[in-house]
């Protein structure tokens, strides 16, 4: 990827409180990583596990839009 590319971030998680961190800051990730969006699709299967929080994690998948 290059620094000016834009991506697609999927995101998935159980935790309720990480989906509602994502959920109240969306505006500000996308703008951050110039997403184009955040789904959830493909993320619960192929993504990185990332420990976040007090012991949440989410799966995280990037790809160039």
């Amino acid at each position: 990827l290059d620094i000016t590319d834009r991506i697609r971030i999927g995101l998935a998680t159980g935790d309720q409180d990480v989906r509602q961190a994502v959920e109240s800051h969306r505006r500000l990730i996308m703008e951050e990583t110039l997403a184009l969006a955040i789904d959830e699709a493909g993320a619960a299967e192929t993504g990185a596990p990332v420990p976040v929080g007090d012991g949440q994690s989410v799966r995280i998948r990037i790809e160039k839009a």
